[in-house]
């Protein structure tokens, strides 16, 4: 449940990586939750951290754009 100020994101991950279960993803969830203010751009570059990408939009960012890196 979420409390005042605070946004849900519920996903079935199932196989998927980037679901905000490792401890960096939190921190990182912490910090957008600190720092981030409505309008605010996002840049997320990594591998699997879509989540960041949600969370970003549903706290009110203004623009939020991503690059996921592969290694093949």
């Amino acid at each position: 449940m979420a409390g005042p100020g605070q946004a849900v994101i519920e996903i079935d991950p199932g196989m998927a990586f980037g679901t905000g279960a490792h401890a960096t993803t939190r921190l990182c969830l912490q910090l957008l939750e600190q720092q981030l203010r409505e309008g605010d751009y996002m840049l997320d570059i990594g591998a699997g951290s879509g989540i960041l990408m949600i969370a970003a939009a549903k706290l009110g960012a203004g623009h939020v754009f991503g690059i996921d890196t592969v290694a093949i």
